[in-house]
This record gives C-alpha cells, structure tokens and sequence, in this order.
C-alpha cells in the first residue's frame, strides 16, 4: 500500500524558479542610484508655450479661463498644448473671477440714490433691470445709514460689475466692515419679502373681488333676461 502523506505543521511557501530576490552588491547599487535619480530629476515635460505668446494671446487665454472655456478648445483656438491651459485654468479660476450679483436690498440703495439725482423711475428700473412695480416699493424701503454711507456710488457699481477686470468688491467700500452688512442685508430682505407678500395678498384679494364683480354682474343679467322671457310669455 502506498505511504499516507504526513500532513507538515509548518506551512512552508514554495517560490516559483523565476522569481528572484536577492540581489547582487552591484544592482543594489544601481536599483539606489536609479531612485535618486527620479527622486531628485525634474520633470522631463516644461511648459514653454508663453516663450511663443505675446502679451496679448496670454491675457486673451486667462479670460478664455475665467469665462470658464474648456481646455481642449482654448488649446485648439491659441495653438497651445493642453498642460499650459490647464495651468492657467488653476490659477484663473472662474469661480475666483465670478461677477458677484447684486440683492434687492443694495438695488434699492442704488435706487434711492438714482431718485436724489432726479432719475424718471422709468430710467432707473431700465438700469437696474427692474419692473416698475418692483422699483417704486425698493424707492419706498427704509434702509440704514451704514448702507447707504458704505455703499459706492450707482455708476461705480454698474462700472464695476460691467467691466472686463477683476474687481474684488464692486458694491463696497475699501473700509466696510463687512460683517457689519449680513444682518443689515438680511432685515432689509425680510422687508422686502413682507412688501412683496402684502402686494400679493392684495392682488389676490382684488382679483377675487373682480370676479365675485363679474359673477354678480352675469347672474344680474342672467335675471333680467328671465324676467323678460316671462313677460313675454304672459
């Protein structure tokens, strides 16, 4: 009978022939400089397509970057590679760049200062984008001396938002403290949302009125038409 394999207690792991190891003093040496040379070595890839580019082509791409372009496209458009877009696209962030748009509240500054400059509310809800409605009750809100100190002049503003430049704060002054401005803001907003909700009521209110008008109107008629047929009937 052939011999019962003794199961061994210890599990030894059997290397394949080809893997080897251990190795010689001399690939040790070139296995370490090898390592300090990719450690220490700069990248073989430099960026050299501003060498290329005048003045010009360069502030073109950063505002191709900050209008938020995609890589492949500005690459394809100013004959640069890709890398070098991208690069710029890091440090020309559209989301750094956004132009920051303007709440009712600091509409309705600018609009009061439009009205002491004698502006026709038709002008000033032209510049402030603004239905007529909507500019007479911002001209009606009561905003505070902070705001309406530290808020720039309404042409400076709109400069400012309009221009093709990074402007940091196109709204306030250099000297604003601004967490002075968010619960200002804020009750100014709230303001505005009870103005806008009373007008809605109101609206709705004489809708409803206008209809119960009409309906009453019609069921007179309806009458009088009755009226008539039976009279004629008789």
């Amino acid at each position: 009978m052939p011999a019962i394999p003794s199961k061994s207690k210890t599990n030894d792991v059997i290397t394949p022939n080809f893997i080897t190891t251990v190795f010689t003093p001399e690939e040790e040496d070139k296995i370490a400089e090898m390592a300090f040379k990719i450690q220490n070595q700069k990248p073989k890839h430099k960026i050299r397509d501003e060498l290329k580019l005048t003045a010009e082509h360069i502030a073109k791409i950063r505002k191709a970057c900050i209008l938020g372009h995609s890589a492949k496209s500005i690459a394809d458009a100013f004959n640069v590679s890709i890398p070098y877009v991208l690069q710029q696209k890091r440090l020309y962030n559209p989301r750094r760049y956004l132009k920051k748009p303007i709440c009712l509240v600091e509409k309705s500054l600018m609009a009061q200062q439009m009205k002491k400059e004698g502006m026709s509310i038709d002008l000033i809800s032209e510049h402030l984008g603004l239905d007529l409605r909507m500019t007479r009750k911002l001209l009606e809100l009561k905003n505070s001396e902070y705001l309406e100190q530290q808020i720039l002049p309404w042409e400076v503003v709109l400069r400012n938002l309009r221009s093709e430049r990074y402007v940091e704060d196109p709204i306030w002054k250099d000297d604003t403290v601004k967490y002075k401005l968010i619960p200002l803001i804020a009750s100014g907003r709230a303001e505005i949302r009870q103005m806008i909700g009373k007008s809605k009521k109101a609206w709705k209110a004489k809708n409803i009125t206008s209809k119960k008008e009409k309906t009453f109107e019609k069921e007179k008629l309806f009458e009088k038409e009755k009226t008539f047929e039976n009279s004629k009937a008789n």
